[in-house]
């Protein structure tokens, strides 16, 4: 009747074993004689798959008969194309370490191309054309991935097509129908006692209560692979438990001595399955519980539930990161202190290190203050050019605080502090669910029980002397020491199999009409920290490291040191009251302990005890950042909580500002992200590392020091100098050149970007400068400092003496390195050509002058 409307079933024709395997609704309308069709987007998603790349068809025209093919595979057009016979087979192959799977062709004809296509469900993940004569294709393990989910659970075929080769006669050059293999399951196979195959899942089973019981049995059609190498091999494994399930039974439920009777008795409760044992089918017996009473047909479930171990692979889509925390320490008057930490997730490493001082390198020009400084440096080392997806570090207040970010979501926090120089740093740890039951080390457990996070490395509970609450565990902590050769601070790690994780996806419905709904999907976006803010400078400082750091920083290792035991009171008077009333009123006058009422008490005895090791209050502010930070994390786990704006800005804005929606406003004449500086600060500065020109770009000068201020100001100056009988004398014109701010201690002087208009020379040739920095050209330089560009192919120069010299056998000519022997580069000819000759000049061509005539001697004979 016109004008009736009907649904209508579509299906999408998928291949030869599926030809209506998906079905879109659609809807005609009767219109005269005729039908017109509303149609909808022919991509669609279902429950487990999206298919893409379909298109209508519409009109008379048929499929190409067999043998043939065209561009649409309907006729016109036909032309001959082979038809693969036999279907191919799946087979799949182990080697050390990994495996793949093989896609057989059974038959080929010789005048043919053949091209195998792999799909998991309807997905392709992987085509390639083999060349002549091969009959195999292969499915690497590392390329069973589908971004946003698992493929375990799923389909895996391969598909052949033929197609005749150029110089074929009277043949079509057009890809033939495809064959395609039988599915091959990926996953658990669960069999009945009939032998069908069933996927892992829970399923209905009916039993007399009699001798008689059933079996079923699993298999895994994949291997058991675990990446990561830092557990026993014993923990690479798959547990499946299985368990009733009484969930359908609505029935009283049936006791005995008020204890529940289970319907059904299982041989096993779990299979296992590792590396060695993941084919071997393993069966379970089922029977009915005899309870000699008559309660009728009771339904009960098998139910399975599949985890795996620590060591977690392909199964359920990624593979996990190998995690490491380690925190390095110096000795600070009685005690040792945190003075870096070096994270590692897979085969990366993120360092935040101020722990090396200048040792015996000689600061020519710079003041006497160098004995109390340390660099401060950041870095992100890979074996590789790949950094883990949401591997991060962020730095924060001028490069005072620093967020590390591992890809499951624990956060690593260190924040600068230990008095004006802000030589060592506070170390907080802030674990994922994820990482609930899984830690060890210094840090516990994390299972919520406090009781027994002093374990060993065997399992065993430390309980000697210092076990006790606010005691000294020294015996436990020298356990946990890492040697040098265990050391990941160099970023010497061991190459690991890149890692994968889970790809979810965020579902965000549009917000205007007729727009696409916006997906977005990252790598481990399960893990959402709230607090990420910052300068992200994970890529800032990247080193290819191949296993080994390019710029190795030496460590003092001492393994057998411990902190002594100070007495009270202090030398300079201290008691242990008055520091407890100190830090009391310290810490309970702030504004968030106003806010904030955790447990206090912690905090107070850090810093009594940091009182006692140090002599002093110059620690007193590490146990008030300790109690904010802790105070803020509780906050921002609640729901509904309000985090006060006037109460976590760091170091309390030095008593020169006002903290406003947590950051410093900074009293007039007071600058810096915690108003610690003065406007009229003069910089001091410590040390600029030399720059080999042969294996760097220097273009740029790192100066270490303290004192920078943040500003689009901040200026450096250089000028030629030399070192001259133990002094640093300059010479020549001063430039002005750009620098850039990087963080409290640091600054980077653009040697390219003068801000006169004089040429500051060239930038990557050797040469000695006196560098110094200025936070404001209207204020006073810096001291300036020695920095040194060199040739290491020419020349070795000395840290300690300043003194770079030209090595034996060289030249050093116009800022280029020459062997002996070599010659002018831009002499036109070999004769007379200007050459360097060491033995004459290390520093200038040598030139043989031209002889302007010859004077011969004969001897005459008169006769």
């Amino acid at each position: 009747m016109d004008g009736q409307i009907h649904t209508l079933n579509l299906c999408y024709f998928l291949n030869d074993l599926s030809p209506c395997g998906i079905k879109l609704k659609i809807r005609g309308k009767s219109c005269l004689n005729n039908v017109v069709y509303e149609l909808v987007p022919t991509t669609t998603n279902t429950s487990s798959q999206t298919i893409q790349g379909a298109s209508y068809c519409a009109g008379t025209e048929k499929l190409c008969p067999p043998g043939q093919s065209s561009l649409t595979g309907f006729t016109p057009n036909c032309y001959d194309a082979p038809t693969v016979g036999d279907q191919p087979i799946i087979d799949i192959v182990e080697y050390p370490g990994t495996f793949e799977f093989h896609c057989v062709l059974m038959s080929t004809i010789k005048n043919a191309a053949y091209k195998v296509t792999w799909k998991i469900g309807y997905t392709q993940v992987h085509q390639e054309e083999l060349q002549i004569g091969q009959t195999v294709s292969k499915l690497k393990e590392n390329s069973l991935f589908i971004p946003g989910r698992t493929v375990m659970g799923q389909n895996l075929t391969c598909s052949v097509q033929g197609r005749y080769l150029a110089g074929s006669s009277g043949k079509g050059k057009l890809w033939g129908a495809p064959q395609y293999s039988d599915p091959y399951f990926l996953g658990i196979q669960v069999s009945d006692v009939n032998g069908v195959p069933l996927q892992l899942q829970s399923f209905t089973m009916v039993l007399p209560e009699s001798d008689y019981h059933q079996t079923i049995t699993l298999r895994s059609t994949v291997p058991v692979r675990c990446t990561y190498s830092g557990f026993l091999p014993s923990m690479c494994k798959i547990e499946i438990a299985i368990r009733n399930d009484n969930s359908l039974d609505t029935s009283q439920p049936l006791k005995c001595r008020n204890e529940n009777i289970e319907q059904l008795k299982l041989a096993k409760c779990k299979i296992i399955l590792t590396p060695d044992n993941w084919s071997v089918s393993q069966t379970i017996a089922i029977s009915a519980t005899k309870d000699f009473k008559y309660d009728g047909e009771r339904p009960r479930v098998i139910a399975f539930n599949m985890t795996d171990g620590p060591g977690r692979s392909i199964w359920d889509g990624y593979t996990p990161h190998s995690i490491h925390v380690r925190a390095f320490y110096k000795k600070c008057g009685g005690a040792s202190c945190n003075c870096a930490v070096a994270a590692r997730a897979g085969d990366d490493v993120i360092i935040v290190d101020r722990c090396n001082s200048l040792g015996d390198v000689k600061i020519w020009g710079a003041n006497n203050k160098k004995a109390e400084f340390n660099l401060l440096r950041t870095r992100t080392l890979s074996v590789d050019d790949i950094i883990s997806p949401n591997f991060k570090i962020f730095a924060l207040n001028g490069g005072r605080e620093y967020n590390i970010y591992f890809p499951h979501g624990t956060m690593i926090r260190a924040q600068l502090t230990g008095g004006g120089h802000a030589q060592f740093m506070n170390l907080w740890v802030k674990p994922s669910p994820s990482d609930f039951g899984k830690t060890e080390g210094m840090c516990g457990n994390f299972n919520m029980d406090k009781t027994d996070d002093l374990r060993f490395k065997n399992g065993s509970l430390f309980t000697g002397a210092g076990s006790k609450p606010n005691q000294r565990p020294k015996e436990f902590s020298k356990h946990w020491r890492v040697t040098e050769d265990e050391s990941i601070y160099n970023g010497n790690v061991p190459r690991a199999a890149r890692t994968y994780k889970q790809t979810y996806c965020s579902c965000i419905a549009a917000t205007t009409p007729g727009a696409a709904n916006v997906l977005d999907c990252n790598d481990n976006s399960d893990a959402v920290r709230c607090d990420q803010r910052g300068e992200d400078i994970t890529q800032k400082n990247f080193e290819y490291s191949a296993g080994t750091t390019r710029k190795a920083t030496p460590f003092t290792f001492d393994p057998d040191w411990e902190a002594p035991d100070l007495p009270w009171p202090t030398p300079s008077g201290w008691t242990k009251a008055n520091a407890t009333l100190f830090c009391e009123n310290f810490i309970k006058k702030s504004k968030a302990f106003q806010h904030c009422k955790i447990p206090v008490q912690d905090d107070i005895d850090m810093c009594v005890e940091d009182i006692r090791l140090s002599d002093g209050v110059e620690f007193a502010m590490t146990a008030l950042e300790s109690f904010k930070e802790k105070c803020l994390s509780e906050l921002t786990k609640e729901m509904n909580a309000t985090i006060p704006g006037d109460a976590f800005c760091i170091n309390e804005c030095s008593g020169h500002g006002q903290c406003k929606n947590g950051e410093c406003v900074c009293n007039p004449g007071y600058v810096s992200e915690d108003c610690s500086l003065s406007i009229s600060t003069i910089p001091d500065v410590y040390f600029a590392p030399f720059c080999d020109v042969a294996t760097e770009v220097c273009n740029t000068a790192n100066v270490f020091g303290e004192g920078f201020i943040n500003s689009s100001q901040i200026t450096c100056s250089f000028q030629p100098a030399q070192i001259n009988e133990g002094k640093l004398k300059v010479s020549g014109v001063k430039h002005s050149v750009e620098a850039s701010y990087e963080n409290f201690a640091e600054v980077k002087c653009h040697m390219a970007k003068s801000r006169t208009r004089r040429s500051t020379g060239a930038v990557n040739t050797p040469g000695q400068f006196a560098i110094g920095v200025t936070n404001n050209p209207g204020n006073q330089a810096s001291p300036v400092i020695l920095y040194i560009r060199y040739d290491s192919r020419c020349q070795a120069c000395d840290t300690k003496t300043g003194e770079c010299k030209v090595k034996a056998g060289m030249c050093l000519i116009e800022g280029n390195c020459y062997k002996e022997g070599d010659g002018h580069p831009d002499a036109q000819t070999s004769e007379n050509r200007p050459t360097c000759r060491p033995e004459h000049s290390q520093s200038s061509w040598h030139v043989i002058e031209p002889k302007l005539w010859q004077t011969t001697t004969k001897k005459l004979t008169l006769e």
